[in-house]
């Protein structure tokens, strides 16, 4: 059976990554002797969509799985083609950003399996083989994305692409044999020459004794690949940096809660040792920071943890309404903004002169070369 499977572009602005649940999916029907194609809108400018579109009419189909969270674009793709005589199967999530786990969970709650067709149980049957070991599929069809097109790069701007580690199942951390991701990793730098990998779907910190294994694996490989993990910093050392280090690792992204972090010395010392280190071994630090809902503590928190010195920073929010979420991390984004671009002046010029500045270019009064320093976070 031929199958087209199409991802819908993101409804929000961001950097646009690959939908690598899909790609199992395509892989796993790839298995089974489905001809399978991807068809990622998400990458498509201008007059590229209809030839994606055109793409799927020529390779008709028998059945097409469509993703995305926009309804209306998935109405008009669903009637640009109808002259098609294909079954559909539509899931109006988005399977970007997360594990297939995740995605399989998502997925099943726009899906009444009771009324499905012979052709749609094919999909279903695929997804749900994704909620369990991961090392019991095949690798992610990666051929079938265009991978120089997403917005993952490097520290050094390289290309790179995603590759799991684990996923969360049914409330447990079911992180994949360190051999089978080495070998995902060769199979990767030789088929497709990507030389840099960001490692998802969980903390490379979660098993102590995986990563142990996991890190020893990479540097026996000797893959010459370099990578970048989240981590929790509570569980790194100086020790365990070096080995990451050792193991090809250019970049780690620690995960913290701003108030269980930055509310005792000790630990907000242990976050500067920690980053400190890890810029005298060349390794780029970013930060994924948990906010509080309550706007009264966000500024507090935001001017902690812009005293550790971390080269990135996203802040997130857990709250009950959504809606109240986004205006409390514009603020707490543009607050640590300020006071990096502050710190840039107060580097260079002293803390007197640069805060004079930095105030003068606030308001507009430095040329247009220094201007950029003086609103934002210098680059």
């Amino acid at each position: 059976m031929k199958i087209a499977i199409i991802a819908l572009p993101i409804t929000e602005d961001g950097i646009v990554v690959p939908p690598l649940p899909l790609s199992y999916v395509a892989a796993l029907l790839d298995q089974r002797r489905h001809i399978v194609r991807i068809h990622d809108l998400a990458v498509c400018i201008g007059a590229e969509l209809e030839q994606q579109l055109g793409l799927v009419r020529a390779f008709r189909p028998h059945m097409i799985l469509l993703v995305g969270e926009d309804r209306l674009r998935a109405a008009e793709v669903r009637r640009s083609l109808a002259d098609l005589d294909t079954a559909w199967l539509v899931v109006s999530a988005s399977m970007r950003g997360l594990t297939p786990s995740q995605a399989v969970t998502r997925a099943l709650t726009q899906i009444d399996e009771s009324t499905l067709e012979d052709n749609q149980r094919v999909i279903v049957g695929a997804l749900l083989d994704l909620r369990g070991d991961l090392d019991y599929v095949p690798s992610p069809a990666r051929h079938l994305l265009p991978i120089e097109r997403y917005g993952l790069r490097s520290p050094s701007k390289a290309l790179q692409t995603s590759v799991l580690v684990g996923q969360p199942v049914d409330g447990r951390l079911m992180l994949r044999n360190p051999r089978m991701i080495v070998s995902e990793l060769r199979s990767i730098a030789h088929e497709y020459g990507i030389w840099h990998i960001v490692f998802t779907g969980l903390r490379i910190t979660d098993d102590s004794a995986w990563l142990h294994d996991f890190l020893y694996g990479l540097i026996m490989a000797r893959l010459g690949v370099k990578w970048e993990a989240t981590a929790s910093p509570g569980a790194l050392t100086p020790d365990l940096l070096r080995t990451c280090q050792r193991a090809g690792c250019e970049a780690l992204t620690l995960e913290f809660d701003a108030m269980q972090v930055l509310d005792a010395q000790a630990s907000r010392q242990s976050l500067n040792d920690i980053v400190r280190e890890a810029h005298a071994l060349d390794l780029q630090i970013y930060g994924h920071v948990l906010l509080e809902p309550r706007y009264s503590s966000i500024p507090t928190l935001v001017d902690l943890s812009a005293t550790f010195g971390l080269d990135e920073i996203r802040f997130s929010i857990q709250a009950e309404e959504p809606a109240t979420i986004q205006p409390a991390l514009d603020l707490a984004e543009s607050r640590y903004r300020s006071i990096q671009s502050r710190q840039f002046f107060v580097n260079r010029f002293g803390a007197y002169l640069g805060t004079v500045i930095w105030q003068v270019g606030r308001i507009g009064l430095l040329g247009r070369g220094w201007q950029r320093f003086s609103v934002g976070k210098p680059r």
